[in-house]
């Protein structure tokens, strides 16, 4: 070995084991992960969309990448937890001790459950739980986190424009409910009559 690259090498080795002494010092800290809001911002017969509004907080001196955000909405139908949709987030850099707001869609295609939510918040209000996974890297530490929160939805607490096209939802089922009752109960009577009117003529037919 040439003397020449001793010196290197020696520096190498102290630079080395000065970050390895350093490293164990520092205290890695995962994100905190606060759900802030759950709201509906559109809905249909057949769609609905929800917004997660989240915030993130990097309590470490250094700067840190969040990615891989994957949550779950789900609600409570008594002791049962049935669940609403997904979302993801891709990536995100927080800067040392700062926080940052994310917003993740979360969209429903099933008419059974937007049928279901348009019931709870018809009668009052619905119990909302998010739950959610995640990925952090900073320097050469890289670590997972999860987070849940609990929330109530009410009319009440949903923006106009949205709580009123979710009310006119409401009357147009109830009005549709009610015009296929009619419709049940005027067949009914249809084939009610017809069936005397065959009995009549059955009864006053001639015999032979």
């Amino acid at each position: 070995m040439k003397k020449g690259y001793l010196p290197q090498i020696v520096g190498l080795l102290l630079l080395l084991t000065i970050f390895l002494t350093c490293s164990g010092c520092i205290s890695v800290q995962n994100p905190e992960i606060t759900v802030q809001k759950i709201s509906i911002t559109n809905v249909s017969l057949q769609k609905m969309t929800w917004r997660a509004d989240i915030q993130i907080y990097n309590p470490n001196s250094m700067e840190v990448q969040v990615s891989g955000i994957d949550i779950t909405v789900s609600y409570k139908d008594g002791n049962a937890i049935k669940k609403i949709g997904n979302g993801t987030y891709e990536t995100i850099t927080i800067p040392a001790k700062s926080s940052e707001q994310i917003s993740i869609p979360v969209i429903v295609e099933n008419a059974d459950i937007i049928s279901t939510v348009l019931t709870f918040l018809k009668t009052g209000e619905m119990m909302l739980i998010t739950t959610g996974t995640g990925h952090y890297n900073m320097m050469f530490i890289e670590n997972a986190f999860s987070f849940s929160h609990e929330m109530s939805l009410s009319l009440d607490t949903i923006e106009s424009t949205v709580k009123n096209t979710i009310e006119d939802l409401l009357r147009t089922a109830q009005g549709t409910k009610t015009t296929i009752e009619r419709v049940e109960n005027l067949s009914s009577s249809i084939q009610e009559g017809v069936g005397k009117i065959i009995d009549v003529f059955t009864n006053d037919s001639p015999k032979i």
